[in-house]
């Protein structure tokens, strides 16, 4: 067997309505994977069928994985990236369309690196919001989380953790990363969800790059777990109101956890002074926390933080100084 320059790592999971789409949107591409690695969660539909008459005729070498039983999507999509041979991984949901050029335009970037940046370990693109029926919608996924220019173009001049530390823009199925790193990727901690994860410890140990074109159509439905359409104000205060506390005790420990994964790893980073800020991450979401427990007039706590610039560095800025002073 050659070198198996790249992989997709596809999770699916009663995916029958979209996968055909999907997977032929794949075997249409420019540039084509060397292999296409899919690990089932234990469907109960048509998925398995439907991946199995694919690999019968696809272009390029199809494992398949049927799980025993569920393991959700982020276990899922650490066993799929766990089995990739490539030395570039894309991920792949089940119910997207890529656009022809994604794999090309993405692989010369790992190869050439984008103009004269440095290498990159990962990159990520905008996407065309589609609904369930494939008709596209507005606004971009970049213009709808948002991902706006300017934070753009620091992430593209070597700041990407700092944009990442602060809230994940990476959605997995626009990102492709180098194989090299599953070593300090894998295990995902729980709390987390695989793409929020890989990219931030990926900004950590490298360069990442945001290609502006989408190359994806991102699908839109009702049975999807997370989507891309933008939320308004009340319905982001409705929901912090439903978590309770547990957000700021579970972002703390979420980031606690990437620290402890990347504090043995201080040689292999470009910047010693990222633990530092993930510590001051942590910090920032534990006084939040107490905000909360603690009791007590909160007001001169979040002067201080916000002075201090951590609602901007760690947080949404004046959003979340306001959650905090009225939730």
């Amino acid at each position: 067997m050659g070198r198996i320059e790249v992989s997709v790592a596809m999770c699916t999971y009663n995916g029958a309505a979209y996968l055909a789409e999907q997977l032929h949107s794949i075997a249409a591409q420019e540039q084509l994977p060397d292999e296409l690695v899919v690990c089932d969660d234990a469907s109960t539909d048509e998925t398995v069928a439907i991946l199995g008459e694919f690999a019968a005729t696809a272009p390029f070498e199809v494992r398949l994985q049927v799980n025993a039983q569920t393991l959700g999507s982020t276990a899922n999509f650490a066993q799929a990236v766990g089995l990739c041979r490539g030395a570039i991984i894309f991920l792949s949901d089940q119910d997207d369309i890529w656009l022809p050029s994604k794999i090309r335009r993405l692989t010369e970037l790992f190869k050439q690196g984008p103009g004269r940046a440095p290498a990159i370990a990962f990159a990520i693109s905008d996407a065309r919001l589609i609904d369930a029926r494939g008709r596209l919608l507005r606004p971009t996924l970049w213009q709808a989380l948002p991902f706006h220019p300017p934070d753009r173009a620091r992430f593209n001049a070597g700041h990407a953790f700092d944009i990442l530390l602060r809230r994940n823009v990476a959605t997995g199925m626009t990102m492709a990363f180098r194989g090299e790193y599953r070593d300090v990727l894998l295990p995902i901690p729980l709390g987390w969800v695989h793409d929020g994860w890989f990219a931030l410890v990926l900004a950590a140990l490298g360069n990442g790059w945001a290609v502006e074109e989408p190359l994806v159509h991102y699908r839109q439905h009702e049975t999807q777990q997370i989507g891309g359409k933008p939320q308004s104000l009340w319905a982001k205060y409705r929901r912090r109101k439903r978590e309770g506390p547990s957000v700021y005790a579970a972002t703390a420990e979420n980031y606690a956890a990437a620290l402890e994964r990347l504090q043995p790893l201080v040689d292999r980073m470009p910047n010693p002074a990222i633990l530092e800020h993930l510590e001051n991450k942590v910090r920032f979401w534990q006084t939040r926390l107490s905000m909360r427990t603690d009791g007590g007039w909160r007001l001169p706590t979040i002067v201080r933080e916000f002075v201090r610039g951590s609602y901007h560095r760690y947080a949404s800025g004046w959003w979340s100084a306001v959650e905090d002073v009225i939730l």
